[in-house]
């Protein structure tokens, strides 16, 4: 017969390696877990970084759209001015000339011109709506052309 204490020697490493294989299988299934988790979170990370690019781009060219829209407008309030200033001027010069040799000068007899800044406002306002229309038709006349030239 087996002597007691290699029983309990024996019981004692049976109870170790049995503790060890738990141990390391359920290391095994935490280690295949969190495979998976860091999977997930990297699928998802990677989403995230591709939409906030996607949105980045898309507000860049917001940005350099609104820049040249800023810089179209300002150009075409530096051109009205200038038109102001020249029609104003031209009002001025046609004015300072007398109807007659006799009496006081009447700038609307004299030039044609509107009296009040109001009617050059409205004289302004229409030849720019003017420009617009036709800057609109040499738009779409390019367009023609090019889709002409295009399809040769």
């Amino acid at each position: 017969m087996i002597p007691s204490q290699y029983k309990w020697l024996g019981a004692g490493l049976l109870l170790l390696v049995v503790a060890a294989g738990a141990y390391f299988k359920g290391r095994h299934q935490v280690e295949l877990e969190w495979q998976k988790d860091k999977t997930a979170w990297q699928v998802t990370y990677d989403a995230q970084v591709a939409e906030t690019n996607r949105i980045q781009g898309e507000w860049d060219k917001v940005k350099v759209n609104a820049n040249d829209w800023k810089i179209k407008a300002e150009t075409a309030g530096n051109d009205a001015a200038a038109v102001a200033r020249r029609l104003r001027a031209y009002r001025a010069s046609c004015s300072a000339l007398p109807s007659t040799a006799s009496g006081p000068s009447d700038p609307d007899a004299a030039g044609g011109e509107p009296s009040d800044p109001q009617g050059i406002d409205a004289a302004t306002e229409r030849h720019f709506a003017a420009c617009a229309r036709d800057s609109e038709r040499l738009d779409m006349w390019r367009v023609f052309y090019s889709q002409l030239r295009g399809s040769q």
